[in-house]
């Protein structure tokens, strides 16, 4: 599964901190456009829609701290 971030509203320390929060549920990958970070989910170890949703509210809540 594949989600997209913008680079405006996340940095790639907030989004290096969430993926290693989230080492043991998913396997995540990070490819790097202009405007995106792309970031594909693997291995999850729940259901992988939930897993997204719950990374970027994770990630949400780093970027705001």
């Amino acid at each position: 599964m594949k989600i997209n971030l913008t680079k405006e509203v996340y940095s790639i320390k907030s989004l290096a901190r969430a993926i290693s929060n989230y080492k043991d549920f998913a396997v995540i990958s990070v490819l790097e456009t202009v405007d995106y970070w792309i970031l594909d989910f693997s291995d999850c170890k729940y259901d992988p829609a939930l897993t997204v949703k719950e990374f970027e509210n994770h990630l949400i809540e780093i970027e705001n701290v």
